[in-house]
């Protein structure tokens, strides 16, 4: 009898899956930290779910219907929890089993993006209350790093931020969009291999198409302009398409150091040095650039085969 039922219900985890998911990314809330990492490994659990052999109709609906009532109890949670976590594995997952190029790492952040904009034009009380908790943090930082002994260069530093708090709370708000467009972008971006591999397809390497690159050069130009919303079109543009270039050249920073067998440790240390130092992180996205241009994989495989 219990033989039985273990073996009749040993879907059940399975089927929770997604549940458990929504559980994970309630760590945001009481832990910022530990939920940001988490989050990262969300969408494979999803994933995960989405090409069991175990769902159906059935199990689909039963998730369906514990997000209704979590979106009841925290609808802010439960939103962003779509936005964040399932729209990037949908996307990868229909990205998996249709002959339709869906590019989900470039459209997967769309929806945030969208919604991030509309709720700060739309909200005024939302965007005062972001603007509040930015100075905030601002206030306590500048406050703990005064009470430790740093040296007067900064202290320079310190003295500037708290005196243009405001400037800088007011950029960050603008700025909101792009940075949680980059965030699920770079989501869809991680779990893309792994995708992949569940239906073991060939793993080929991310690109940006060309035609993107002419509203990248459009938003860079339109900085040069005096109007306010111009130039925040052009930090959000310039933000967004350096996150997809930047995903394409460590994609081939990748591609090399395994076309001449680098040392995993070495490896480890080069992706170190790429995410400590912002010029690297430029280093990295022009690289990914100009690779729209010159194909730097394609150069290396053609003289392989010579």
């Amino acid at each position: 009898m219990p033989q039985n039922f273990f073996k009749k219900y040993s879907y059940i985890p399975f089927r929770l899956l997604p549940l458990i998911t929504l559980l994970l990314f309630t760590a945001n809330v009481f832990s910022p930290q530990i939920g940001f990492i988490l989050t990262f490994f969300l969408p494979l659990i999803v994933i995960t779910y989405l090409n069991g052999r175990d769902r159906d109709k059935k199990s689909d609906i039963y998730n369906l219907i514990a997000l209704a009532i979590a979106a009841f109890y925290s609808p802010i949670i439960a939103f962003y929890f779509i936005l964040i976590v399932i729209i990037p594995a949908l996307f990868l997952y229909y990205d998996t089993i249709t002959e339709t190029k869906l590019y989900p790492v470039i459209t997967a952040g769309i929806p945030i993006f969208i919604v991030t904009v509309i709720a700060l034009l739309a909200l005024p009380e939302y965007r005062q209350l972001l603007q509040d908790a930015i100075i905030q943090n601002i206030d306590a930082i500048s406050e703990q790093i005064q009470q430790n002994n740093v040296p007067l260069e900064e202290r320079g530093y310190i003295a500037y931020i708290s005196n243009n708090k405001d400037k800088i709370a007011s950029l960050a708000i603008f700025l909101l969009p792009c940075l949680s467009y980059s965030y699920t972008s770079l989501l869809a971006f991680v779990s893309r291999n792994f995708a992949y591999k569940f239906k073991n397809l060939p793993i080929k390497l991310f690109k940006v198409p060309d035609i993107l690159i002419i509203p990248f050069i459009v938003g860079g130009f339109l900085i040069l302009t005096e109007t306010t919303v111009l130039k925040m079109i052009s930090y959000n543009s310039i933000v967004v398409f350096s996150t997809l270039f930047f995903f394409q050249g460590l994609d081939l920073v990748n591609f090399f150091m395994q076309k001449f067998n680098i040392f995993v440790f070495l490896r480890l240390l080069i992706y170190i040095i790429i995410f400590s130092e912002p010029f690297m992180l430029a280093v990295v996205a022009l690289f990914g650039l100009f690779d729209n241009w010159f194909h730097f994989d394609e150069m290396r495989l053609k003289k392989d085969k010579k």
